[in-house]
C-alpha cells in the first residue's frame, strides 16, 4: 500500500505532465490583454496621446517609441495567443513592461504610494499591486517554460524535426519503468 508521501509525488508527477494547460492559459490571457492594448492604442485611442505620455516619462523618441510599444502590443499579443514565435515576443512585451515599470511604476510607487500610507508598507507590496510587474512575471514564465505543446512553435518544430529537448524532469514514470536503486 503506498504511503500518503507516495500518492503526493505521483499527483505532483501527474500535474506536471499537464502544465501545458497552465502555459495554454497563461498565453492566452496574457496574449489577449495584450492584443487589446494594442489595439486601443492604436485605433480606440491617439498614439498622439500615448507620445505625449512618452514625453512625460522622458522616453528618447516618443513618436517611434509609442508606435513600437503599440505595435509590439498587437502583435507580440496575438503571437502570444497562438504561441508563435513565444519566447521572443514575450521579451519584447516583457521589455516594454520592464520600461514601463522603471518610468512610470516606481516613480509613482515612491512619490504617491508610500508617502501616502499610513504604516508605510514595503515597497515590494505597493510595486506588486500595480499590474506591470505581474505581467512581467508572467512573460518570465513563458520565456523560460516556452509557449507549451499547444502552440504553433511546437507545430512548427515538429514540422522542422527539432528536438523540443527532454520532457520537464517530473514527468510521471509508466508502471513498467524499473525503479531506481536507491540504497
Amino acid at each position: 500500500m503506498p504511503t500518503i508521501v507516495q500518492r503526493l509525488v505521483r499527483v505532483r508527477h501527474s500535474l506536471t505532465a499537464y502544465q501545458w494547460v497552465a502555459l495554454l492559459l497563461a498565453r492566452l490571457a496574457i496574449g489577449f490583454f495584450f492584443l487589446m492594448s494594442g489595439y486601443n492604442k492604436l485605433f480606440v485611442h491617439s498614439i498622439q496621446d500615448l507620445q505625449a505620455g512618452f514625453v512625460e516619462w522622458g522616453l528618447p523618441w516618443p513618436g517611434l517609441s509609442a508606435w513600437l510599444d503599440a505595435l509590439v502590443q498587437l502583435l507580440g499579443g496575438f503571437a502570444l495567443m497562438v504561441g508563435l514565435g513565444t519566447r521572443l515576443w514575450a521579451l519584447l512585451i516583457g521589455f516594454a513592461m520592464l520600461v514601463a515599470s522603471v518610468v512610470a511604476t516606481i516613480p509613482d510607487v515612491l512619490q504617491k504610494d508610500l508617502p501616502g500610507a499610513a504604516h508605510h508598507l514595503l515597497f515590494w507590496g505597493w510595486f506588486y499591486y500595480r499590474p506591470e510587474p505581474i505581467y512581467l512575471t508572467v512573460l518570465l514564465l513563458l520565456i523560460f517554460l516556452g509557449p507549451g505543446k499547444v502552440s504553433l512553435d511546437q507545430v512548427m518544430a515538429g514540422k522542422l524535426g527539432i528536438d523540443q529537448g527532454p520532457p520537464p524532469p517530473c514527468a510521471p514514470r509508466s508502471p513498467q519503468a524499473p525503479r531506481p536503486d536507491t540504497r
